[in-house]
């Protein structure tokens, strides 16, 4: 899969994350004993029994085999208090269920919550005899198998300044506090990586992927508002396709210091092509990046493999294109991030500014040296001819 990491168990994890205290979102949880246990079976996010080693699938969604996540919307529970609703649910359905991601949109109540495929139907039968406990009548609700738990957008705030989150302000403070555990000082990082498996959210009832645009506008927010000065941000594991939404981290406020980040770690991020690096540029200070593990560094790296049995003729061919395609995909790089220095802990070679000093400013270029003459149609010998001229025929 795309994200074929080491999982840690939840004993793993916790040991290795330590993290210290608890702080309260203002939900009330269901399900009672907020221990160990609770933030083992968060991080495993096997929430309605079984094993506490459920597998995570492939796609780091927190489903064991035969689990689905469903939405659960209660039509104008706007009216009534959540956790009424909420245990309401949970009564009915004759399960003690932990909800996710609860909030209302327009005037209905959307909840999320992990359940065994084979019950969906027994629950959505059961949610039709759902009653307002106050009046006797019928609440009117739908049960929806989806791929996660909902986070809202930007669009679902289209007459709010643009400078406004998306996200319930209990969720806002939930990620507030998760970045201050995960923020080292000694070594000025900030380790965000897998956020959506994060022990601590997921045992407020909050699923937050930090693929999500809401997500990442929240992240910026509260790193411009600190002023924040890292050396390491960690944004590995995330399932990551572009970083657009990274973008708004290189503007600057007049008052305020800008953002700086020195080495930005993608690993382990589905990220296919140089461009969609592209919401990276211009941000203060950064010189480094860790792609390694990603569907982008396959078209870097040649298989050496593959050379070595079909003969020094073919060999050199292949390792000459393959340098080629290495010194342009590296180019591609340089203009789209002309500040990176380094690439997966490894020192960028400078022949790669060949390729682009011609187009840029010449005061902004660090020294170079001058390119030797060249002898027209010179090779070094026969054999080098042959093989150079059997590649361009190709």
């Amino acid at each position: 899969g795309e994200n074929d990491r080491r999982v840690d168990t939840s004993d793993e994890y916790l040991r290795r994350r330590e993290h210290g205290g608890k702080f309260s979102s203002g939900r009330k949880s269901i399900i009672s004993g907020n221990n160990v246990d609770m933030l083992k079976r968060a991080m495993n996010m096997n929430l309605i029994g079984g094993s506490a080693a459920s597998v995570v699938t492939a796609q780091n969604s927190g489903l064991a085999p035969g689990e689905v996540w469903v939405r659960i919307t209660i039509v104008h529970g706007a009216n009534h208090p959540m956790m009424d609703l909420q245990q309401l649910v949970t009564t009915i359905v004759g399960t003690q269920l932990r909800f996710y991601n609860t909030c209302v949109e327009g005037r209905n109540a959307l909840m999320h919550a992990k359940i065994r495929q084979k019950d969906v139907q027994s629950y959505r039968k059961s949610l039709q005899n759902l009653r307002d406990p106050s009046q006797g009548s019928q609440l009117i609700t739908d049960i929806t198998i989806v791929p996660e738990p909902r986070v809202p957008s930007s669009s679902d705030k289209r007459n709010e300044s643009p400078n406004t989150s998306p996200l319930p302000e209990t969720w806002i403070e939930a990620l507030k506090q998760c970045f201050v555990q995960r923020y080292q000082p000694t070594t000025r990082s900030l380790d965000l990586s897998s956020l959506h498996t994060d022990p601590v959210l997921l045992s407020q009832g909050l699923y937050l992927p930090l693929n999500k645009q809401a997500v990442v506008h929240t992240l910026i927010t509260i790193l411009k508002q600190n002023q924040a000065q890292l050396a390491v941000l960690n944004l590995s594991n995330n399932r990551l396709t572009h970083l657009n939404a990274f973008s708004p981290l290189s503007s600057t406020s007049a008052g305020f210091i800008p953002v700086s980040i020195e080495r930005i770690d993608l690993s382990s991020n589905p990220l296919s092509s140089i461009p969609v690096l592209s919401g990276l540029r211009d941000i203060v200070g950064l010189v480094e990046l860790d792609l390694t593990e990603t569907p982008l560094m396959s078209k870097f790296n040649p298989n050496d493999k593959s050379f070595a049995a079909n003969g020094f003729q073919f060999s050199f061919v292949a390792r000459f294109r393959g340098f080629l395609e290495s010194l342009h995909w590296l180019s591609k790089l340089h203009t789209i991030l002309p500040t990176i220095k380094r690439l997966n802990g490894q020192e960028l070679p400078q022949t790669v500014q060949f390729a682009i000093e011609q187009g840029s400013d010449s005061s902004k270029r660090p020294p170079t040296k001058p390119l030797p003459q060249s002898i027209l149609g010179f090779f070094p010998n026969d054999e080098v001819k042959i093989a150079l001229l059997s590649f361009l025929k190709l």
